[in-house]
């Protein structure tokens, strides 16, 4: 739709659980109303519009991390998490007691916990996305690296 009228437009996601899960839902939910085919699914993610931020990191740069993990890479660009313990397998914890504890205060303190964290995540992808445009746009010819001081402003003159 928005190539049809002549928008640019990206979507970003990081590694392949997000094209496995949309796969899994088409699967489980096949025939249901609004609900894509498994093969608009797989055609959906080859798109050129569609871009993995962790192939991206992993085949066009060398990381000075143990890993190329979303939390990782983060720190690299200046982004942290407000949980101090944040985790693929924490949030499964917390979804466990979001949904099953049997404190109402506890199930609400964990769905909040989810819900910043999730948005963490997104927004560490944008960070991510946002550092890889600046570093991009730094290596374009006749562009000047840009000064130390307007990338960090701990660096600039006071």
């Amino acid at each position: 739709y928005a190539s049809r009228r002549k928008y640019a437009y990206r979507l970003y996601h990081y590694s392949s659980h997000e094209p496995i899960a949309f796969k899994k839902l088409a699967i489980r939910h096949a025939g249901k109303p609004g609900v894509p085919t498994l093969e608009d699914v797989e055609e959906f993610f080859k798109l050129k519009e569609v871009i993995d931020l962790y192939e991206v990191l992993v085949e066009q740069l060398v990381w000075p991390t143990e890993s190329v993990s979303l939390k990782e890479v983060a720190k690299w660009v200046r982004f942290s998490w407000r949980d101090s313990d944040p985790g693929g397998g924490n949030s499964l914890a917390w979804y466990k007691d979001a949904v099953s504890h049997p404190d109402e205060l506890v199930r609400e303190e964990n769905r909040q916990r989810l819900l910043e964290y999730n948005e963490d995540d997104v927004t560490a992808q944008v960070a991510i996305r946002d550092w890889l445009t600046r570093l991009g746009e730094a290596r374009l010819p006749g562009k000047k690296l840009p000064e130390i001081a307007t990338l960090d402003r701990r660096f600039s003159r006071r």
